[in-house]
Order: C-alpha cells, then structure tokens, then sequence
C-alpha cells in the first residue's frame, strides 16, 4: 500500500521539545521556529538502531510508539550510498537523532524490497523519506547535504504540520501562503527523487519560478535553493528539442546576479554545493554568449570558488575530488569534445591521487574511486582510469561494481573480448536478486551491443540470468521492472526483421515456465507475461 499523504498529528510536534532539534548552524533569523539548537541532546558512541523486522512491521511499531520513520533505501555496493554512510550515518549527532525514529534500512536486494520500493515510489539508491507515526509521507531529504543541514531539515520535516505535497498545493494557489519553516522543507526536498509523487501534476519551470518569486527575502539560504532549482529548470528548458526557451535580457540578468550572489557567499555555496560542483557549463549557456565579457566573468568567478572548495579541509574527500569534473566541464562550455592541455590532464591526476591517498574507509573508498573514474572518463585519460580501477578491485567491498566500467574502458579501446569478459565477471560476482538482475543486464546488453552475431552465446546467457528469476515473483518490479521493459526493447531491436526469431521463441518460453510460478492475481505476473509478448 503507498503511504497516504497526510497532517501530521500534534503527538509529532512534541517531539522537538524532547530533544530532536539538531546543530542549525548559520543566521538565527534564518532558522524556522520548531528548528532550534537543543543543547539538552547528549551525543554518545554508537550505532544506527536499525530497525530489525520488516517495513509493515516497522510501521507497525512506529504507530504504536507514536514515533516518525526514517526510512532509507540502498545498497551496499551503490557510491552515494557509502557517502551518505560516510559523512551522515557515521556521525554521533545522526545517530543520537535516530533514537526518536524509527529507522528502516530496505536494502534493494532484501526479501521483497522491490515491491515495496515500489510501493513508496522510490527507484534510485539511495533515497530517504520521513513518515509520520500513521505512515504518511511528510518529505524526501536529498544527499549531499552537511550533517548540520541534514539534522536541521529531519527537524523541519518533523515540526512541519503539512507534507511537501501539500505545500505545493498551497503555493500554487490552493490554500493560505507558506510561512518560512515551509519554505525550508521545500528547500530541502529531494527534488531529484520526486519520481512524480509531488511534480507530476506540475510543469516543473512553472513551479519553480513561483517558489523562487514567493521565497521570502530574510532566509537566504532556503531561497537560493530554490533558486538553484528554478535556473537549472531554465537551463533545461533551452535545450528542448521542440521548443527550447530562450531566455531574454532581464531573465538572463536576473539570472546572473542570482548566481553571483551565491558564488560570493561561502555559506550559499555549502547549501548549494551538488548545483556548484555541476552546473557552472549549464548555467554559462544558457545565460549568457560565447566568448562573451559576462561569460569570462562567470566562469573566472566559479573557477575561483571551485578552487576554495578543493581546499577545504570541512567537505568530503569525494566533493572536493568533483571540483575537477566542474573544471572539466568549463574547459568545454563552448565545446564538449574539446582536448584537455597535457597540463590540464597532470593536474587532474594529482587531484585523483592526492584523493587516493586520503581515502582509507570502504565507504569513502567506494564513493571516492567512483568519483574518480567519473572524472578520468570524462577527461579521457582512459589509461590511468584502468590502472585505477584494476587497482581497486583488491580494495572494494564491491569490485563487481567497477568491473562495468572497466568493461566501458576495454570497449573504447575496441577490447572486445576483454569487455564481454569484465561483464560476464562483473554479473558472475555480483550478489543479491535485484543487483544481480541489474549486473545480468548489464551483461546481456553487453552482449548484444558487442557480439550480437554470437547467437549461442547471447541465448545461454539470457537463459542463466533469467533462471534466477524462478521463484523470484517478488523481484518483478521496480528497478528490475524496469530493466525488464529496456531489455524487452533491445531484444526487438537484436531481432529486426526476424532475423533472430528462433532465439527470441526461446527466451520467451523461459520467461513463460518463470511466469507460471507467480499467481495470477500477482501485478508481477503482468510484468513477466509481458516481457517479448508481442515479438
């Protein structure tokens, strides 16, 4: 059942004064009532009480003790993931906060996890949600965030009476103005992992220029938020295929002065430091020309605060290590293809090594390596990108995950063999149902991508990866849901013209033989059925 969206019962609210306000931090003018330091919280040693049960009977507990949820959805081997446990779940403040929840961790490959991912509306890991004691929705907290903000937003979303849906509703028109904790939560809200629970009855751009318009003026911080939201929905606006927008002289100055606000705050840059690490080649397009004056201006000016966030001792190894992929990324605003300087690459080596060096804990490691895989492929430097990853295949809790991209790297080199091998080695070590129906993907299309001629091979393979599946019907949704209808689409594509319509006969009898195990009345029947019905 998907949690109903709700007001939260005044039981909640006296949870504050128990002792869930957090570290604020920052302008006292911009910290909403219900949000406020309580110096009574004692921060000792110890773990995240993880709740040991399933999500209804969590549920269960969480309304019989008058207690919200705090539910998390990850994996193990998934980099964000291990950043959040890195900088979030590690800290004293976090978990003495996480005693008056009740925290859920719903592992994707957990038994059922994905239907009741499904359920909740989640996809991407990880994503957090706080419910009320009734199981309702109240928010979705994004990562990247400091833990000060962090504490300071499950504060607001606990104090909070209205869910964020019902603020939006509110906002656009259908109910009394926010006052200034609403807008905070709005701020915060992972708009990234809406996955159209709130958005879906919105035109995004729209949306956005009224919360930025109505955003009142003394919380700083919350508006630049919203800020940073409504110019990233106009910079996507003006790559529309059909009909881009193209902003005019007052947005583009409006625009620019919004983002020279922010880049001169360092407070605002910490707030806003996912859109500062990416977003500096968008924003220069859509607001301002090539080779322009204002261009020049906006660029030197996120160039110089790229380079104080790299040397800030405060933010995470893996944030610091991303200021070079936005270096990268304003190398090529005007060209993507662009050839980095032999000097421009040696300094992003030194990045890479010098957070190498500092990466110690798994966590950090998983998150970090990733982070710089990214950066290396990005900056073509495909050689030291391979010496890294083999590298770090002795050192992952994961390394099945970094086998894809070395798979990725033997490709570009046109390692055929080798990359089919990193796949299949990848999807071999893989472990968990649903993981190890994303990594048999992942090798399936590889298969189909690199030796689509190899018609036993891609038939055998499908087989063994789909045998898994049997007597798996809970496993029929969500993330591999959606694999399933991707992959049914590459195998059309494989068998155009009918050329392969023997091998698809067969697949769609296995599938058939895994379908019956599942009962009729079972939405995963639909799913599996489904799946080359029409081929």
């Amino acid at each position: 059942m998907i949690p109903k969206q709700m007001i939260l019962p005044a039981s909640l609210l006296l949870l504050t004064a128990m002792g869930l306000a957090g570290c604020s931090g920052g302008n006292d003018s911009e910290t909403p009532d219900g949000a406020e330091v309580d110096s009574s919280i004692q921060v000792t040693a110890g773990k995240i009480r993880w709740f040991e049960g399933s999500p209804e009977e969590a549920f269960a507990a969480a309304k019989k003790q008058d207690k919200p949820i705090f539910l998390y959805w990850g994996a193990d081997w998934c980099p964000p993931c291990n950043q959040i446990k890195s900088t979030i779940f590690n800290r004293q403040e976090f978990v003495a906060k996480s005693r008056f929840f009740v925290p859920v961790y719903l592992d994707g490959d957990a038994n059922d996890a994905q239907r009741i991912g499904e359920d909740f509306g989640v996809m991407g890991y990880p994503t957090m949600i706080v419910f009320s004691p009734q199981g309702d929705e109240i928010t979705r907290i994004p990562g990247g965030i400091d833990i000060k903000r962090y504490n300071r937003i499950l504060d607001l979303a606990l104090s909070n009476i209205q869910p964020v849906v019902r603020l939006i509703d509110r906002v656009t028109g259908r109910g009394p103005s926010l006052n200034e904790k609403e807008y905070w939560l709005l701020a915060y809200y992972s708009w990234e992992q809406d996955n159209e629970r709130v958005l879906a009855s919105f035109d995004k751009l729209e949306l956005f220029e009224t919360l930025s318009s109505t955003c009142p003026s003394v919380l700083v911080e919350a508006c630049s938020r919203i800020d940073t939201e409504y110019l990233s929905a106009i910079a996507e606006a003006t790559t529309d295929d059909e009909n881009p927008l193209v902003p005019n002289e007052d947005l583009r100055n409006a625009a620019l002065e919004k983002l020279r606000a922010l880049l001169n705050n360092q407070k605002l840059v910490l707030a806003n430091l996912e859109f500062v690490l990416f977003s500096s080649a968008d924003m220069a397009r859509a607001f301002t020309d090539t080779d322009s004056p204002r261009r020049a201006s906006l660029l030197g000016l996120w160039g110089q605060v790229l380079n104080i966030v790299a040397n800030n001792p405060q933010i995470s190894i893996m944030e610091r290590l991303y200021t070079s992929h936005g270096r990268i990324r304003m190398a090529r605003v005007d060209n993507p293809d662009k050839p980095l300087s032999p000097e421009f690459q040696q300094k992003i080596a030194d990045h890479i090594d010098w957070a190498d060096q500092q990466a110690v804990t798994p966590y950090e490691r998983q998150a970090v390596i990733n982070a710089a895989w990214n950066i290396l492929s990005e900056a073509g430097m495909d050689e030291k990108a391979t010496k890294l990853l083999t590298r770090e295949l002795e050192k992952s809790h994961s390394p099945f995950y970094f086998m894809l991209d070395l798979a990725e790297l033997a490709e570009r080199a046109g390692r055929t063999d080798e990359a089919v091998d990193w796949l299949r080695r990848a999807y071999d070590e893989s472990s968990g149902t649903a993981t190890r129906f994303q990594w048999g993907y992942n090798y399936l299309v590889g298969l189909l991508d690199l030796v689509p001629a190899n018609t036993s091979l891609i038939e055998r393979e499908t087989l063994r990866v789909f045998e898994e599946l049997h007597g798996q019907g809970n496993a029929f949704y969500q993330r591999t849901k959606a694999r399933l209808k991707k992959l049914d689409r590459r195998f059309r594509q494989w068998n155009a013209e009918g050329v392969n319509i023997e091998s698809i006969r067969l697949i769609r009898t296995k599938m058939q033989t895994i379908c019956s195990g599942i009962p009729e009345t079972d939405e995963a029947r639909v799913t599996c059925d489904s799946f080359l019905a029409e081929a």
